[in-house]
């Protein structure tokens, strides 16, 4: 009886060390939360600190060198000097200019460290050293930039690559850049940049030092005479996970996915999920990159959502259609899995004039686009300019002309550069120049962002614009505020100390820290655009079992197994 009842309580004891090692279970992934407020408040409270620590030093150095030196010692140097050596003995201020008292000049008495050569001690011929007075001689190197930049290759068939480099004097240390053809770059100076459209392409630069900055504008610079057709990819990731990813009406499955061997063009993706609102955005797809598409869901308390069909059909038959400005292939087809909402409809034949509506896809419903094209008695090849804003309903103007509120289709252009407009109540105008190819659809897709409030003389505008609202910003580890409807305006002196990185962060999402390399002028907006990524989802592991757990189940069992023995030879 009593070996049975040992051998019990052996048991029991490894049972509860199973127990400690079931409550050790603990998740891997580090809090979004905790680590962006822990590594801020270290951050913040070392930089906090260094002004302390500076002031201390500087008191320290002050009272050592209020103190005389006993004696002055000299070093004779290899070589004779016109200009006096800096002396040992301290003064009473530090100062760069000499002062009129006589210095520790070494004596004719001989040195304990002899070198090889004769030295030549200065006599008391004046120096050279400039006077206690002020002088106005300019300091080499204080000028403005003087700005020119090369680019390399300047022409050939699209996607285009083209790497610029800045050759500026006088050493910039700041650079805006604008490609032509929408795009922006301010924080490097050799930045390399892919033009898709074919056209030709006037490239400006801005080089700017603390002295001054100075612009450089080359007319008709980039040539992109075609397109190379290659495969693409597009990475879909979800917040939350798992919601269902849609590619020009077809599932690729649940979130995160990833969406191989995509012809370069423009492609329709949304992502829905039961009990969030659903998102549906555009992307461009250029050869041999990879594109991210990170869908931040909203909670919808309506029902889940209820798609609807469109079908489609052409008269002649074969018209390529293009729904919202991506191209669907030729007609005759069916796409299902269309978010509720209204549609721009393009149907496009050689020989016909373009056909162009808008329709309402209705939940549960089908909806019929059968156009009937015309023959065409312009005999240029035309393209097409498709306009899309964000938020919808801006008014959109080509050349001037208003051509109705986005999203619209502007069809029988004939390819040449046309200057596009897009205005919204409430948010500045945008304008930009559009390069329409013969038999293809070019975009215009403008965002509106609310605008700056009224500065002041002396001030200037950092605009950092997220992908994420609510996400922190920070400048050198002080935080700045949160963004808004997609960005954060930040005012800062144009006299005063440039910041030198930034940094934007949210829960749920990898931080993203860069370096701010333009600081603004007088009136002047800095744009800075930042794209945050959703973390990786956390997994679930086993910790290891503290040692002291483990050691006091296996001594215990040890223990009692060895009276149950005792036991049993007694008996």
């Amino acid at each position: 009886m009593k070996k049975t009842v040992l051998i019990f309580l052996a048991f029991v004891i490894l049972l509860v060390s199973l127990s400690a090692v079931s409550a050790e279970t603990q998740t891997t992934g580090t809090s979004p939360v905790n680590l962006a407020i822990s590594g801020s408040s270290a951050q913040v409270s070392t930089a906090s600190d260094l002004p302390l620590l500076k002031a201390q030093i500087g008191a320290e150095t002050t009272t050592e060198t209020t103190e005389p030196t006993m004696e002055p010692v000299t070093y004779p140097t290899e070589e004779p000097t016109l200009m006096p050596t800096e002396t040992t003995q301290p003064t009473a201020e530090p100062t760069i200019l000499p002062t009129s008292e006589e210095t520790t000049a070494p004596t004719s008495e001989p040195t304990l460290l002899p070198t090889g050569e004769e030295t030549t001690l200065p006599g008391p011929v004046p120096t050279v050293m400039p006077t206690g007075e002020e002088t106005t001689v300019p300091v080499p190197g204080q000028l403005a930039p003087v700005a020119e930049f090369t680019a390399s290759p300047t022409s050939g068939s699209g996607p285009l690559t083209v790497s610029f480099t800045d050759t500026s004097l006088n050493t910039p240390t700041m650079w805006y850049w604008d490609f032509g053809d929408g795009s922006t770059e301010s924080f490097t100076g050799a930045p390399s940049h892919t033009y898709a459209d074919p056209g030709s392409y006037t490239v400006t630069m801005t080089a700017t030092n603390q002295y001054g900055s100075d612009t450089i504008s080359k007319t008709d610079l980039v040539t992109v005479n075609g397109q190379v057709m290659k495969n693409g990819v597009i990475y879909a990731q979800s917040v939350p996970y798992g919601a269902n990813i849609y590619l020009n009406g077809a599932s690729y499955g649940n979130s995160p996915v990833t969406i191989r061997d995509l012809l370069p063009g423009t492609y329709s993706i949304s992502a829905t999920l039961n009990g969030y609102y659903p998102d549906q955005q555009t992307i461009t797809v250029v050869p041999g990159q990879t594109y991210g598409y990170y869908p931040s869901l909203r909670t919808s308390p309506n029902p889940p959502v209820i798609t609807g069909t469109i079908s489609v059909q052409s008269n002649p038959s074969g018209a390529t259609i293009y729904i919202n400005g991506v191209n669907y292939g030729r007609a005759s087809f069916t796409v299902v899995n269309q978010i509720p909402g209204v549609y721009s409809m393009a149907a496009v034949m050689d020989g016909y004039d373009t056909d162009t509506r808008l329709i309402t896809v209705n939940p549960g419903q089908t909806t019929s686009y059968y156009p009937t094209l015309q023959p065409s008695t312009n005999p240029v090849k035309t393209g097409t300019i498709f306009a899309q804003s964000t938020p919808a309903g801006a008014t959109i103007y080509l050349n001037g002309v208003s051509y109705g509120t986005t999203p619209v289709t502007i069809p029988n252009l004939v390819p040449a550069t046309y200057t596009m407009k897009a205005t919204l109540n409430g948010y500045p105008t945008d304008t930009q120049r559009i390069t329409v190819g013969a038999g293809r659809v070019s975009f215009y897709s403008p965002e509106f962002y609310p605008s700056p409030q009224p500065i002041g003389a002396g001030q200037g505008i950092i605009a950092v614009y997220s992908n994420v609202d609510g996400a922190q910003v920070s400048f050198d580890n002080v935080n700045e505020g949160t963004i808004k409807n997609g960005v954060l305006f930040v005012t800062v002196a144009t006299m005063g100390t440039p910041v030198k990185s930034f940094r934007v962060e949210s829960p749920g999402y990898t931080p993203l820290t860069g370096t701010i390399n333009r600081w603004p002028g007088d009136q002047e907006t800095v744009k800075i655009q930042t794209v945050l990524v959703p973390l990786p989802a956390p997994t679930t592991t086993h910790a290891p079992l503290p040692v002291a757990v483990t050691l006091g189940g296996l001594i215990g069992a040890g223990v009692i197994l060895s009276l149950a023995g005792n036991l049993r030879r007694k008996q």
